[in-house]
This record gives structure tokens, sequence and C-alpha cells, in this order.
């Protein structure tokens, strides 16, 4: 008889490898992919009679999403999204895609007609505006060019009517001496980049634009511009790729700054507590329900991805080392000591 240090395995030992060779078998040996649907509906009869209310504190979720959103849009694998996404925008469809292929006509239409509807709003956003001296200038800059620029067409017309253009023009030189005071004027009138003058037309061009805005006439032109180019191709950018990636990498440096500021988290909270709110006394299935996602959709990803990763965890062991691991003490224990003798 040939001596041996190895002890014969424990009668918990050998319950272990059977329990554990049972659930591998259960979750990748043959037949696995007809009874993971049973795991899915375990889960959604748990789900049906559970409230959210029970589970959830509004507090804890708004937390946990604002950490998610202030360290996710900075995180290598948000900023591999990103290059990928400016990449294949750079790179463009395979065909030409029109404005119609992409969006509803009648909900950018809707858009239209809602913001056409704020106007109120628009108006005090321009009157604050005002208070800065650089958007008042640059109001005035426009302004006088624009004023400028018909003064000359005006001038222009009518030098071209017989007997009007020698009343206009005493010869190129004085009609230009005339013209440069003119002009002198308005820039002086309207053209100031500093005190009133700049306020005085920064006020008038807002008041253009509003006046604009709020004639009838205004939404059935832009509704005929959206219907003239909603079935041309829309232009591929320009540039090479890398500044296009430039342009996305600082989209999201914009984000990343917003999303982790303190009004963010603010404005999380406020959107966590309102759905707690709303959905606290209904159960997880119906949330579920609401979002659009059913047990047939729920059973097809656990049915598509889950044999495959199950598959290849057993493979390189993984999958047993887990399974061994969350089994081992309870075989070990004292009762199941006590129990197996």
């Amino acid at each position: 008889m040939v001596a041996t240090d190895k002890q014969a395995p424990t009668t918990a030992e050998r319950l272990l490898d059977a329990q554990v060779a049972w659930v591998l078998d259960e979750l990748t040996g043959p037949g696995a992919a007809e009874r993971l649907p049973r795991y899915v509906d375990d889960v959604l009869a748990v789900a049906a009679v559970v409230r959210v209310e029970e589970v959830v504190e509004a507090d804890e979720v708004a937390t946990a999403v604002h950490a998610l959103t202030a360290t996710a849009p900075g995180s290598a694998f948000v900023s591999t999204v990103v290059e990928a996404i400016a990449d294949a925008v750079h790179a463009g469809p395979s065909g030409p895609v029109t404005l119609d292929d992409l969006v509803d006509r009648e909900q950018l239409v809707a858009l239209l007609d809602a913001f056409l509807a704020r106007t109120d709003e628009l108006e005090a956003l321009l009157d604050d505006l005002t208070r800065s001296p650089e958007a008042a200038g640059l109001a005035a800059t426009f302004l006088t060019r624009v004023v400028a620029e018909v003064v000359q067409a005006n001038r222009a017309v009518a030098e071209k009517i017989p007997g009007v253009g020698s009343l206009v023009s005493f010869g190129a030189s004085a009609a230009g001496k005339v013209m440069g005071a003119a002009d002198r004027q308005v820039e002086q009138l309207v053209g100031g980049t500093a005190g009133k003058g700049a306020v005085i037309a920064m006020r008038r061009l807002n008041a253009v634009l509003l006046a604009t805005l709020r004639d009838p006439g205004t939404r059935d032109a832009l509704v005929g511009v959206l219907e003239t180019y909603a079935d041309r191709p829309l232009p591929r950018p320009t540039g090479d790729a890398e500044e296009v990636r430039r342009v996305a990498g600082t989209v999201q440096d914009l984000v990343i700054g917003v999303l982790a500021s303190e009004a963010a988290r603010e404005l999380t909270a406020g959107v966590v507590r309102s759905l707690v709110a709303t959905y606290g006394p209904h159960t997880l299935a119906e949330v579920l329900d609401d979002l659009g996602v059913g047990r047939d959709e729920i059973a097809a990803v656990v049915t598509t991805a889950g044999p495959r990763l199950l598959a290849v965890a057993r493979e390189n062991g993984e999958l047993e080392r887990i399974v061994r691991e969350r089994l081992a003490p309870f075989f070990a224990s004292d009762d199941a000591v006590a129990i197996l003798g």
C-alpha cells in the first residue's frame, strides 16, 4: 500500500464540489439559454410587488446621480466615445442625408412656434444685455454699418435718375464732403461705443429684432425656409479630423464643467425628488413599463449576451472561482459541519 499525505475530501468538500459543478452547468451547460429567461421572470415577479418608495431614498439617488454625471463625462471611456463620434461625424454617412431624414418637420415647426411665442423672455434677455458695454458697442457698430449702407444705396440709386443725380451731387468732391458729413452725424448719433449712444443703438436694434419676430409674416417666412432646405443634403463638416476632434473635446470640457457645478447638483436633486415623488407609490415593474422596457426586451438581452459572457467566464476559470468563493463559507460553517457530521 502506497502512503500518501493527501487526505480524502470531507463530505462537506465533496458537496461543495458537486454544488459548484451544478451551478456551472445551470448557467453554462446544455439548455442554459432556455433557463436564463426564467431568472428574468423571477426578478420581474419581485419587481411587480415592490414599490419604488420602499427601496429608494431621493437624497441617496440624487447624490449617486450627481456623482455619476460629475465624473463620467471626463472619464477615459467617454473621451474615447467623443473621439469616435467626432471621427464618424467627420467621415459622414455613406450617402447624402437631409434634414427630413433626421427629424420630423412638424416637430421643428412646433419648436419654432414655441420660440416665437416666447418673445417676452427674449426681450428681457436683450434688455439685460444692454448693461454690457461690449454688447452695446457691437450693436452700435452693426447699426451704424446698416444705416451707412442704406445711405450709400439711396445715393447710388438717386444718381441714376435723370435730373435727380445732379441735385444729389454737385460734383464728385462736393458729394463726398456732404455724404462724409452725413455719415459722421449718423455715427455720432447711434455709433458711439460708450455711454448713451451705444445703449440707444442696442435698444433700437433690439426693438427691430423683436418687432420682426412678432410679425405674423415672420413665421411663414421661417417655415418657408425650412421647407426649402428640409429636403436638401446637409453639408459635411469642413476641416480635418483633428480639428473636428478638438471642437468635440471643447464641447466635452464645457459639459464636464456644467455637470460638476453646484447648480447642476441642485437641478439633479430637484429632478430626482420629483421623479421619486411621482413614481414612489408605483411598483418597479410599472416604472419599467413607463420606460417602454418589457419582459421580452429584457429576456432578449439576457439570452443574447448572457450565455456568451458566462461561457467566456467559465473558460477562463473566473466563473468557477466566483461561485466557489460564494458557496465555500457555507459548507465550512459550524452549522453545515454539525449537520454533515
